[in-house]
This record gives C-alpha cells, structure tokens and sequence, in this order.
C-alpha cells in the first residue's frame, strides 16, 4: 500500500499537464525596437491599455528574424498554458522559423551564448537601460553585423556610464565595455 501512495504522489510531482515540450527558438536573433518594447511590457506585466494589476509572464514567442513578437501572460501565479498555435501563427505570418524567447522571465532561446545550461534571467522591477544592456551581453539586441550602426554613439557611451553609476559593472568592466564600443 505504501508503494502505490508513494508512486502516486511521485507521479502527481512529475506530470506535465500541457503534455508537450517547449518550443525553444534556436541561432542567432536580434530584437527589434517594437519587439524589445513588447519584452519590456512583457516582463512588466504591464500594457499601455489594459488595467493595472498583477500579471505573471508566460511565455514570449519571436521570430528567428527578430521581426514579430506576441506574449501570453497569466492572471496568477500558476498557468498552463500552449505556446504551439503562437508559434504556428508566426511561422505562417512570417515565413521563417519561430520559437519560445522566454518562458517566465527567463530567456529560453538558445544562440551560443544563451545556452540550456546559462539562462539569463530577468526581473520585472529592472530599467529599461539594464534590460537593453543584459540583451545586448547576450547577443539579442544592438548592432547587426551586416546592417550599420543604427545606435548612436554618445547614446551607447551615456547608457554605459549610468550602469557603472548604478554599480551594475564594476570598473573593470565599465573601462573594457567603453574600449569596446569606441573600437
């Protein structure tokens, strides 16, 4: 008897309602500036015209160009919920493959940097310079190698100088991070 109390309880821990795995995006992406503005609204909960409240992020699909974005959110703490018809719908308004950025508040896109085993996580109570920041770190906004540079310098330096400000990077970090940039 104590088996099958033991077996059901272990069962009840390790079943996955929605019965399916994420679908993780995969290689390099950039965010644009409207799906960098959905991230941070995202992460926030919060949205110009819905009633403020509590909402708990879901889950974030892009697409692997960088271009369309959608979000989910949950009214509370627990959510089940698909993310397969979303990613389904960008692939067919797209063309291009798309997957799961973030889940929760953790970014789940796999590019090299961003690995299952190192997920970047991000909490809704940072600015929006820290978020920029923590994505451009990661490879997931800034300057595309093949396109110019469409930030502007002294606006670089400037957000740079305020994360060292607000003891975000250490000087050491600030002094590389400021060679990097001006080279």
């Amino acid at each position: 008897m104590k088996k099958i109390l033991v077996l059901f309880f272990l069962s009840m821990f390790l079943y996955n309602p929605s019965g399916h795995a994420m679908i993780t995006g995969k290689g390099e992406v950039k965010l644009t500036e409207r799906a960098l503005q959905n991230f941070l609204w995202y992460l926030r909960g919060d949205w110009p015209e819905r009633k403020k409240g509590r909402y708990v992020p879901a889950y974030f699909i892009l697409s692997s160009n960088g271009n369309w974005s959608y979000f989910l959110w949950c009214p509370y703490n627990e959510c089940w919920s698909n993310e397969r018809p979303h990613v389904a719908m960008c692939e067919r308004e797209t063309g291009v493959p798309c997957g799961a950025f973030a889940v929760r508040r953790r970014i789940s896109w796999d590019n090299g940097i961003n690995t299952s085993k190192k997920r970047a996580k991000f909490t809704s109570k940072m600015s929006d310079e820290e978020v920029k920041s923590e994505l451009n770190r990661l490879g997931f906004y800034g300057e595309i190698e093949n396109q110019s540079n469409s930030i502007n310098l002294s606006e670089q330096l400037q957000s740079l100088k305020k994360l060292y400000e607000d003891g975000i990077l250490t000087k050491e970090e600030y002094k590389k991070a400021k060679k990097k940039i001006l080279n």
